[in-house]
């Protein structure tokens, strides 16, 4: 394999764009040599050090940038090799010590770009505190700094407090969301939207406050909304909707259907494998377990939809694109261990 090879591959896997035949291709060429394996874990340590901060606000399109920086570098690599050709005729009648770039040290050319082309976005941090978040004509997916996951409906915003995970974790929504809620029992989860407040610890739920009657769904735990001075509490497949007096009125919601909004055609763009999990939760209707603590908000994963594609495949191309272990527990429970992000 030529080093632009794998240096391609290699960057398809971190930003999830690697296919299962690149990824069996990408992991013979590690098994080859000690040093192919040192570079890929050089390369993706050099991205792990660049990516420490949380996604950008500004569009900057890395890919393309990168792709940018490897013809520059291909074009480089070619004047080299006829300049370093011409060296060797001229110096063959003399004793004169002609020294060629190594590969390494092209990857290394290559690696620095990169890191450059990062180290753009730095200063452009999206902290959790007082920040806004508008879906504008398309979902938008939030995670905040408690590790909760919100999916923002189209035309909708969500504003956090600047206090937020001080004593409470408070936020104000207009529009509609989903939330997944952390559990955190001395810091309650409080949402103010559309007059109806709702508190929660640890839970799943969709909020709808875009008309006069907004509504509080609930897929998983327990919720207390307040509406006026009627509070009550609902839990799994329950729904409360504010009526135009003002009171709660209480009915069933659908678990297989009213929360698959969230991302249908299942198509992601540097999504947290978080909310990857979660959006393939709802689309296979499984769950998927793995182990508490583990930092997957910043580990990246792009596709285009896998709305078609079966669920097998799906777990084929995140286990060889994050060398994660996957049991499936149960027809409905999959557990996931030793997850290797590519940050």
């Amino acid at each position: 394999m030529k080093i632009l090879d794998h240096i391609t591959l290699i960057h398809r896997e971190l930003v999830g764009e690697l296919s299962v035949e690149e990824a069996k291709l990408l992991n013979s060429w590690k098994n080859e040599n000690e040093d192919n394996l040192a570079t890929y874990e050089d390369m993706v340590e050099i991205w792990r050090l660049t990516s420490d901060y949380s996604a950008p606000k500004l569009n900057i399109n890395v890919s393309n940038a990168l792709d940018n920086q490897l013809q520059k570098i291909r074009q480089e690599q070619t004047k080299s090799v006829v300049e370093s050709d011409s060296l060797h005729k001229e110096s063959a009648s003399s004793s004169a010590k002609v020294i060629k770039l190594r590969p390494y040290q092209w990857m290394m050319r290559i690696a620095s770009a990169l890191v450059v082309i990062l180290a753009a976005t730095f200063a452009f941090q999206n902290m959790n505190g007082g920040d806004s978040y508008n879906s504008g004509n398309q979902l938008q997916f939030v995670q905040l700094s408690d590790g909760s996951s919100i999916w923002l409906d189209k035309n909708s915003t969500l504003s956090v407090d600047k206090s937020f995970g001080e004593s409470i974790r408070k936020v104000t929504l207009e529009g509609k969301a989903f939330f997944d809620i952390a559990r955190d029992e001395a810091k309650p989860f409080i949402i103010d939207a559309n007059e109806v407040d709702v508190q929660v610890l640890g839970t799943s739920f969709t909020i709808d406050a875009n008309d006069d009657t907004p509504s509080v769904a609930v897929k998983s735990g327990r919720v207390e909304v307040k509406a006026d001075e009627e509070t009550k509490i609902i839990t799994k497949g329950q729904q409360l909707e504010v009526t135009d007096n003002g009171t709660l009125t209480e009915s069933e919601v659908n678990l297989n259907s009213d929360f698959t909004w969230t991302n249908k055609d299942l198509s992601f763009k540097d999504a947290p494998l978080s909310q990857v999990f979660a959006d393939l939760s709802n689309h296979f209707k499984i769950e998927f377990v793995y182990k508490g603590g583990m930092d997957l908000g910043n580990c990246p994963f792009t596709s285009k939809s896998l709305a078609n594609t079966t669920l097998e495949d799906v777990l084929n191309i995140l286990e060889l694109t994050y060398d994660m272990n996957i049991v499936r527990k149960s027809e409905k429970e999959i557990k996931l261990s030793r997850i290797k992000c590519r940050k």
